[in-house]
């Protein structure tokens, strides 16, 4: 049985005050995802109707290194915006001194 008293105190990054806050944002952020998952399905049935696309076929696509290497580099720069940190950079060190 592990003693749990030698666990280092955790420094909060919010203040009680801020969960209002954090659960509009939440909120806002889970209608955003859901308009762009509408919108990819709308986008999706346009291009099957069309012709362009076979169903499914999205979900087997393997991007090619120029693709993959275009959706890290934009995964990266929208993690960097968020979260505040570069993504070669994501150490627990780093992340913890992020927090200060």
């Amino acid at each position: 049985m592990s003693d749990v008293s030698h666990k280092p105190p955790i420094t909060p990054i919010l203040a009680p005050e801020d969960l209002e806050t954090l659960g509009r944002q939440h909120l806002q952020l889970m209608a955003e995802v859901w308009i762009l998952r509408d919108r990819v399905k709308l986008l999706e049935s346009v291009l099957e109707s069309a012709g362009l696309l076979k169903s499914g076929q999205l979900d087997d696509l393997v991007p090619d290194d120029r693709l993959r290497e275009a959706l890290a580099q934009d995964r990266d720069a929208f993690v960097e915006r968020i979260v505040g940190v570069d993504p070669q950079e994501r150490t627990v060190e780093r992340l913890k001194s992020h927090g200060r």
